[in-house]
């Protein structure tokens, strides 16, 4: 539209820790989509000095690596980035210590010999999540604004926010699970509060039915 400046969302940003030149540079060109942003590793100890210059939205890691495998890989990476997203990639003799890993918060994992497809997919849903994760993000720090400070939604209707604690106990629900009655039950507290737009609304409520499949 003539006159208006659009927002351009921050990129997913995507780690890629693989030993092997060929796994790295197929991922690579497998998971590359517009808005995000792929970088690569050669091991877990070059990974980590890559999140210690920045932050990642999702770590993409080969359990089996030389020196620094994946499981102490995942542990640097949480310590380093607590909101990052792991996902591991896994042969099935590794399934007990993925699953721990997941037990300790990591996202997913994908088994090999794995179809393109279904590293796209896992991707796909933790970017989901991380989008999900930055709405929230965004409504608390809306929700901890003063009230001068928060932009009308609406020139007819008086300027409120959501109740104290209501953006919090939303993602609380939605860490838990997407599927949990709680997170319905929180997104609903915060739209009868009003105070935001219909645009934010109709976004974070798209959002929040696409995980839940409703």
């Amino acid at each position: 539209m003539r006159g208006a400046t659009a927002m351009v969302a921050d990129p997913f940003t995507i780690l890629i820790a693989d030993d092997e030149r060929a796994s790295r540079d197929l991922l690579q060109r497998s998971l590359a989509a517009p808005g995000r942003e792929i970088v690569t590793a050669r091991d877990g100890d070059e990974a980590v000095a890559l999140l210690e210059e920045r932050p990642f939205d999702i770590l993409l890691a080969d359990l089996n690596m030389p020196r620094m495998g994946g499981e102490e890989l995942f542990h640097r990476a949480i310590a380093l980035r607590p909101e990052i997203q792991v996902i591991f990639i896994t042969g099935y003799g590794s399934l007990e210590t993925v699953l721990g890993a997941i037990q300790a918060g990591a996202y997913d994992f994908v088994a090999k010999p794995f179809k393109l497809a279904e590293i796209q997919l896992v991707v796909r849903n933790a970017c989901d999540k991380v989008a999900l994760m930055r709405e929230v993000a965004a409504l608390r720090r809306r929700e901890s604004l003063p009230l001068e400070e928060v932009e009308p939604a609406a020139p007819s209707r008086p300027v409120t926010v959501a109740p104290p604690g209501a953006i919090g106990e939303y993602q609380r629900a939605a860490e838990g699970g997407w599927e949990s009655a709680d997170t319905r039950l929180a997104l609903e507290r915060i739209r009868a509060a009003g105070g935001l737009t219909e645009q934010e609304l109709q976004s974070l409520e798209e959002r929040v039915r696409a995980r839940l499949g409703g």
